[in-house]
This record gives C-alpha cells, structure tokens and sequence, in this order.
C-alpha cells in the first residue's frame, strides 16, 4: 500500500484538503497493513451506536464471508488499529475503518477503540475518496462513479484527477464514462460479473446496440477481443475501408487507439505499399495530454 501512495500528488492532496497532508497520508497506508500502529492521537472507546455511516463512501459492497473471517481474527487477536472518526455533536462520523466497525458489529461488541481526527467536510470528502481509491478491491464503477464526484465536488479536470490518484489521464476518462451506462449494466459492473475490459467498447454505442451486444456478452462470457470485434463490425457496417475488415491486427490497434484515447476523431488505418498510414482529427491540447500520458508511463 505505501508503494501506491507514492503515485498520489502530496501538493495537490494540501491544496485541496487546506492543511497538512500527513494524516491523510498515514491513514491511506494503514488500511491494508494490520501491522502498522496508529502513532499519533488520543484513542478513545466508542459505543458503536453512536457511530455514523460515512456519507463519502464509495465503497457499496463489503462481503459478509470477509466481515466473518476478519471478526474471527480481531476476536483471537485483538484490534490492532483503531478506526478513525471525526465528531459530529453528539455523535461520530466514520471516517476509515468500516470493514473492522462492521466486524465488531458481528461480535456483538457494544463499543470499539477510535481516534479522532480534526477534518472539515471537504477533507473527509477527500480522505473517503482517495483512501478507497487506493484500495485493490474497489469494482471499476465504484471507481468511476468516485472520480465523478471528485471532478464535480472540487471542479476538476480528467488530467489533474489523475495526477491526484497517480494514473493515467485516458484511465479517469474511461472510467467515468462507466457512470453513463444503464443501470442493469452498471449493477453487473458493480458485483463483478462482467469487466471493464468487456464493456468499455460499447459505451459510444447506441442504447439498443449496447443492449444487443451486451446480451451476447453475458450469453457467451464474450472476452474483451470479442467484445471490440463485434463493435468494429457495427461501426464499419455500410462503410468500405479497405484492407482493415478482414485484419485482425489493424482492428485490434484501432481499438486499442480509440478506447485508451477518445479524444481522436476520425481514425482511419490504411495499408499503403510503404507501410500503414493512420490519420485522425485532434485538438491541440488534448495531443498534448497524450503525450504527457506517455511520458508517465515511460517514468
């Protein structure tokens, strides 16, 4: 976990959290790793029922198999990390923990050890955000529909989204697109029974052809090659591109292309006897987006 921290933008994680990033920082680090102790603040008990769910979190699916097995853990070992929380009047706002909250919920346990943390609602927003970004078991929707609050919440654009998280900019793009799919797809999406990689050629498709292909992905567990094939054949119905229908290595560049860039426009491949000739439409900041996009990988 503390490797992924290494791609978040510390400068950018203060300027929009207004103060000091560390805790944020060390809270992200501590959430996989049972080992690490919590090494500032006072830890309190606190009766669970005054424990608030966090209104921030993306996270919609926690698995009742994983709650047990952790709850038998914290039941023959202890707690080793406290959740963290911030106070709301009377009562606590949740703010990291949950999977442990809920598994002393099924032991029964009437309070739980809790830190407080100082936070305003912009950096619980914030923290709730990037930490279960961070994390390896979010579903690509739960990841999409928390980059799309990001970039409604706090104004951002696709490309410093992505410098916050530590991806690429074409990556932010593609999963936020998930968010605009129909519900039925989403919630598929959401328990894991189809990918990303299986749905994201037929998010520019019209709503009836995504419903027809999109049958035929769940009838015939259709892998991601498949997927974009059939909606190459739709998109070139009608059309006479010469020498890319019947080779399936220019369609699978093709793809490639307009999936991790949808900002080209118009990409034509053709066979020339001097090799392969491509040509697009883009504009000029969004060519030189790509071209960051490429540098951080190659770094």
């Amino acid at each position: 976990m503390g490797k992924n921290n290494k791609g978040l933008n510390k400068k950018r994680i203060e300027e929009l959290f207004g103060g000091s990033s560390d805790d944020i920082l060390n809270i992200i680090s501590r959430q996989e790793n049972e080992n690490i102790s919590i090494d500032k603040g006072k830890i309190i008990e606190i009766e669970i029922n005054k424990i608030t769910p966090n209104p921030y979190q993306p996270r919609k699916i926690f698995k009742e198999e994983e709650i047990v097995e952790l709850a038998n853990s914290i039941e023959k070992n202890g707690l080793i990390n406290p959740i963290v929380v911030k106070k709301d009047e009377d009562k606590y706002i949740l703010i990291s923990g949950e999977r442990r909250l809920r598994a002393f919920e099924y032991l029964g346990k009437e309070t739980i050890p809790a830190r407080i943390l100082e936070i305003d609602d912009k950096g619980l927003f914030l923290l709730s955000i990037v930490e279960n970004l961070q994390r390896v078991d979010l579903t690509d929707i739960e990841k999409g529909e928390s980059f799309k609050k990001l970039k409604e919440k706090f104004k951002l654009k696709d490309e410093e989204i992505a410098n916050l998280i530590g991806i690429s900019r074409a990556s932010v793009t593609n999963y936020i697109r998930l968010t605009k799919l129909p519900d039925y797809i989403k919630k598929d999406l959401l328990e894991k029974k189809v990918s990303m990689g299986q749905i994201k050629p037929i998010i520019t498709l019209s709503e009836k052809e995504m419903e027809s292909i999109y049958s035929q992905i769940v009838k015939k567990n259709l892998t991601a090659r498949e997927v974009e094939n059939l909606v190459r054949n739709i998109k070139n119905k009608g059309k006479k591109i010469k020498n890319i229908e019947d080779n399936t290595f220019l369609n699978e560049i093709k793809n490639k292309i307009e999936n991790n860039y949808p900002e080209i426009k118009k990409l034509k491949l053709e066979k020339t006897k001097k090799g392969l000739k491509i040509s697009f439409i883009i504009s000029e900041d969004d060519i030189s987006k790509i071209f960051k996009d490429l540098d951080k990988n190659e770094e």
